[in-house]
């Protein structure tokens, strides 16, 4: 049980019961499921704290819709969502937060890049006043060397575009309290890349947990070159502000444009359309009601 103490300033909350449920989507992921479950159950975790998990299936073609019915029928913590149809990752996690009504929550994936044994931590930052634990990997393990160079490019490009220092969050791996998550929730165009602006100057208390972890050990990528660009495309898009954008989006125009019209007039017609389909992008995922288009087809 954690120790009566105040971390960085944030004020020791009471050792009333609490509820926290852990969100995790799965597709595909038979292999992972059971191991993920039992080494949730064997973490220490308060008496006075109620652990959930909340998974939400996408699309699976493997024998994971069944292993959640026989795990959610044995074991009274766990309930699962399956969707009439795929949506990615990221919104059937916002999902699966969306219906919990729990105090707080964690998100996280169950193929070992998340370690479980983190959240016991999680979980004592919260309980001592923090609202937000971000879960931040130091290193990958045997991840090919073009992988890490990708990654630190996108990183680069991306603060630079947004603004947002993404090595503070280079996974979605994290715990918050019941009030973030329904900001969560609410801001659509978050759902695309669970990522968001992490706060600086607040009320709330906001904390980190650093770690080290390899490739997955079961399971496989369920991403494709053109999923990893349209992902990243759309995790920009996800993090830059209205302002900064259409700040942006004048310079790049003005620079291209001219450039294009230099070499040939006709060059500036290509250069105009990906600006329009870009913002069209943006427009989309900021105002899109993607909860309200996720239906579940079965729950237990």
């Amino acid at each position: 049980m954690p120790g009566k103490r105040k971390i960085h300033g944030c004020p020791r909350q009471a050792d009333a019961l609490k509820s926290i449920d852990i969100i995790t989507a799965v597709r595909d992921e038979e292999q992972c499921i059971p191991p993920f479950v039992e080494s949730v159950s064997r973490l220490p975790i308060p008496e006075f704290v109620s652990l959930g998990i909340i998974f939400v299936e996408d699309s699976s073609t493997d024998a994971t819709v069944r292993i959640l019915r026989e795990i959610s029928k044995s074991r009274g913590n766990v309930r699962f969502y399956s969707l009439a149809r795929g949506f990615g990752e990221g919104p059937a996690v916002v999902f699966g937060m969306s219906r919990s009504s729990a105090d707080a929550v964690i998100m996280m994936g169950v193929d070992g890049g998340h370690p479980p044994g983190l959240i016991p931590r999680m979980i004592d930052y919260h309980l001592a006043g923090a609202d937000l634990v971000q879960a931040v990997r130091l290193t990958l393990k045997k991840r090919r060397i073009y992988r890490d160079a990708g990654a630190a490019l996108f990183r680069a490009v991306a603060r630079a575009i947004t603004g947002v220092n993404l090595a503070e969050q280079n996974v979605y791996y994290r715990l918050v309290s019941r009030a973030y998550k329904d900001m969560i929730v609410d801001t659509k165009k978050w759902a695309h890349f669970l990522r968001l602006r992490l706060p600086r100057n607040s009320s709330g208390c906001v904390q980190k947990i650093y770690f080290h972890s390899e490739e997955r050990k079961l399971g496989r990528s369920k991403y494709t070159l053109l999923r990893l660009a349209g992902l990243s495309l759309d995790g920009v898009l996800s993090l830059v502000s209205a302002p900064r954008l259409a700040a942006l989006t004048v310079l790049l125009a003005a620079a291209g444009l001219s450039a294009a019209v230099a070499v040939h007039p006709f060059f500036s017609l290509p250069f105009v359309l990906i600006i329009v389909l870009i913002l069209l992008r943006y427009y989309w995922i900021s105002h899109d009601d993607i909860l309200g288009r996720m239906k579940a087809r079965e729950e237990g």
